[in-house]
């Protein structure tokens, strides 16, 4: 039973980061075409560049939802020491089971 409301905690605990982090993120033609991991990192320097941090949190969605680690580093960086980054590191942990980048 305990693991049964660990997992639904966790589930609704990842639901929130999402919409936390998320709610404003970009989703462009630019990012529907994104197919590989490289084709991600290339988008995100360009986003990261023209200070576009919706795009950024679309990549870092996709990146996430993809597995993609170095992508998800990278955004996390890009956001240095703003509260967005340790969410997004949770929502790492939380989705992938690792606990550190």
């Amino acid at each position: 039973m305990l693991a049964i409301e660990a997992a639904r905690a966790t589930a609704e605990r990842i639901a929130a980061l999402r919409q936390n982090i998320f709610r404003n993120a970009a989703y462009t033609r630019d990012l529907q075409a994104v197919e590989t991991e490289p084709e991600a990192a290339r988008l995100l320097i360009s986003a990261s560049n023209s200070a576009d941090n919706f795009m950024v949190l679309g990549i870092l969605r996709m990146a996430i939802d993809k597995r993609w680690n170095q992508v998800v580093q990278a955004g996390i960086r890009h956001f240095g020491e703003h509260p967005t980054s340790a969410a997004i590191q949770e929502l790492w942990h939380l989705t992938t089971g690792r606990s550190a980048i």
